[in-house]
């Protein structure tokens, strides 16, 4: 194969890392729910990467044309590296039930993990690997292609802006048309339905059951701010009603429409709290009245307590147990909150 077209390798891995890192700054919410949805493990210990994940694809993304020999090498090596981690957590995330994003490139990630996003970081991964192994070159990008004559050049030119341009148009056709993006427990999505009771199903169970007991001390969620954090640091000293609810869920907006009268009625002996797997800019779309203080990537929370439908609610205790739920719908929320009251009223 022609040394130029070879040479396209690190340039379109630098491309694809560069892009994904600008499109990732500033989003840190979605990033670190990324990790959590994708089950990174000590998500909640490496906060910190969630912000510095997009920096850390940049200076990749620049080592790998920019660095001469060996340290080229070592780019492609820890490119490698990166893009093999993730393709074990896609592999995962797309044999698991249930729709999980990867925000692999920030607001351009509308789709969720499926099978073309495994391939796609195979093909990442084994680019990186030859790169690492030398077969694009040992002197480095800038100085294998300054010894290059017009051929190799215009096979460096043609493959990079054909892969390129490929990317533009996958992207492109597969972006939504319109409205925010749809996760698993939304209307009109693949995996999903409405029941009878006209609140919303979610794709990976039709049952649920009665956790009381359960402990969510070790369940992992995300503060507004892009912090991971562990249910037991979440929640204090008090009990706290756990809400969860989606933005595109038309049952959900009655429950969030009604969270100020009970929280009038329960706090402070009892804290409420919103829960989503909406992503920040869908929820302050959608509801924004809540926007500010929801606690997001709530996807796992929600399977390992058996919820399988929107709206749901679920009763922590103070020692991060389930004293109550989960329980779905409107109504039967609302019942939740008056016999939380009662309680509350008796104890007084």
């Amino acid at each position: 194969m022609d040394p130029g077209a070879l040479a396209a390798l690190p340039l379109v891995l630098a491309g694809v890392l560069l892009v994904s890192g600008v499109l990732k700054i500033g989003d840190r919410t979605n990033t670190a729910a990324s990790m959590v949805e994708l089950r990174v493990p000590f998500a909640d210990r490496a906060g910190w990467f969630a912000a510095w994940q997009p920096w850390l694809e940049i200076v990749l993304g620049v080592a790998l044309v920019a660095l001469p020999g060996w340290g080229a090498l070592a780019a492609g090596g820890v490119a490698a590296v990166f893009f093999a981690a993730l393709t074990v957590f896609v592999l995962r995330a797309a044999l698991a039930p249930g729709d999980v994003h990867c925000n692999c490139f920030g607001a351009l990630s509308r789709e969720p993990v499926g099978w073309l996003t495994v391939l796609r970081n195979l093909v990442l991964t084994g680019a990186s690997v030859l790169v690492a192994v030398g077969v694009s070159g040992t002197r480095g990008f800038l100085a294998t292609v300054q010894g290059f004559d017009r051929q190799s050049v215009t096979w460096l030119v043609v493959v990079t802006v054909g892969v390129a341009a490929f990317a533009v148009l996958w992207f492109a056709g597969r972006r939504p048309t319109g409205g925010p993006r749809r996760a698993s427990g939304a209307r009109g999505v693949p995996g999903t339905a409405t029941d009878a009771t006209g609140f919303d199903t979610i794709g990976f169970d039709t049952t649920s059951f009665d956790a009381t007991g359960f402990d969510t001390s070790e369940e992992e969620l995300v503060t507004p701010q892009g912090e991971v954090q562990r249910v037991r640091q979440l929640v204090g000293d008090r009990a706290t009603l756990l809400v969860f609810v989606q933005a595109d869920c038309h049952a959900c907006s009655t429950v969030v429409a009604r969270l100020p009268e009970w929280a009038a009625a329960l706090e402070p002996a009892v804290s409420i709290r919103v829960a989503t797997s909406a992503t920040p800019g869908e929820l302050s779309e959608t509801y924004p009245e809540v926007a500010d203080s929801a606690l997001h990537a709530a996807r796992g929370l929600r399977r390992a307590l058996g919820i399988d439908m929107l709206p749901a609610a679920v009763l922590l205790g103070t020692d991060r147990r389930v004293a109550a739920g989960p329980v779905l719908g409107p109504d039967e929320i609302e019942a939740l909150v008056g016999g939380i009251g009662e309680a509350l009223a008796q104890n007084a």
